[in-house]
């Protein structure tokens, strides 16, 4: 009898865990129910592609997403994981290509993204990094060509554009490079063809052009 205890304990937690597929809920001002019930839906959902496949999987606590949430792409490759903390997505959430390939990564805080976010071409090369804090973009941002050589680096303060810019050529060459000042064009602006040649010159005030004596200063 004592060896039976165990297995009857789990047969009542399993019993009491309901799971339901995604068809089966209605949403209602962010909160999920299962249809004619006013109750919010607690418990695992699921949902399935037309072949069968499973297309997700995760959980609901009174009718919010709670704990891991995943995604499969309709050949069985996951597709995204993620983590939810009350209804709002919170921690590292990673999406992927069809491949299996690593397509983006971003960390989340109370559903707004904060920290380092990565994303990637389908041949695995780096093709953006960036960082946000509370949901703004903030500091450094780089973007690579699919060869890996450098796109373009800006810098961000408060979801701003503000600080030195730079772009580049897939053979490395400085494209153009200017300044801005909260999200405007400030200073000097310059172009250069692919081979290197100064194409124009200009000068900024606020977003607007201006006398280059005001970038002499």
């Amino acid at each position: 009898m004592k060896k039976l205890l165990p297995i009857l304990c789990l047969l009542i937690i399993a019993s009491c865990s309901k799971e339901v597929s995604q068809d089966q809920l209605v949403e209602r001002e962010g909160i999920y129910y299962e249809i004619n019930s006013q109750t919010p839906f607690s418990g695992r959902v699921v949902s399935y592609y037309e072949n069968g496949q499973l297309g997700s999987k995760g959980n609901l606590k009174d009718g919010k997403r709670e704990g891991p949430y995943e995604y499969y792409h309709e050949n069985g490759q996951l597709g995204s994981k993620g983590n939810w903390k009350n209804g709002e997505i919170d921690g590292l959430s990673v999406v992927y290509f069809e491949n299996g390939q690593l397509e983006f990564k971003v960390k989340f805080k109370n559903g707004k993204d904060d920290g380092l976010q990565e994303s990637y071409y389908e041949n695995g090369q780096l093709e953006k990094k960036s960082n946000y804090k509370d949901g703004e973009l903030d500091g450094l941002i780089e973007m690579y060509h699919e060869n890996g050589q450098l796109q373009s680096k800006r810098n961000y303060k408060d979801g701003e554009l503000d600080g030195p810019y730079e772009s580049y050529y897939e053979n490395g060459q400085l494209e153009k490079k200017g300044n801005f000042k909260d999200g405007e064009l400030d200073g000097p602006y310059e172009s250069y063809t692919e081979n290197g040649q100064l194409l124009a010159k200009n000068c900024f005030k606020n977003g607007e052009e201006v006398d280059m004596s005001y970038c002499e200063k």
